[in-house]
């Protein structure tokens, strides 16, 4: 089974999560609990793309090939995960 590669959304929803709620609003006009919440929700979105993406690239593919023989057609099929 392959396994998507969630370091990277888990690291934005640390750092966002880290200005959201311990990082006191410290420079004029700057919201940076607004941020934070603005990076958490991008760790949401890159996560479920990333889930997303490969679900389907996890996908079962079947080759089907016909031999036309004296008998009839003669049909192979071939199913693999992808």
């Amino acid at each position: 089974m392959n396994y998507v590669n969630i370091g990277g959304p888990v690291a934005l929803a640390i750092i966002g999560a880290i200005l959201a709620f311990a990082v006191p609003d410290a420079l004029e006009g700057v919201d940076l609990a607004l941020i934070g919440y603005i990076f958490m929700g991008g760790a949401a979105l890159w996560l479920l793309l990333g889930l997303v993406v490969g679900a389907r690239s996890r996908s079962v593919r079947t080759a089907e090939s016909r031999t036309n023989t004296g008998d009839g057609v003669h049909v192979e099929r071939e199913t693999r995960e992808a």
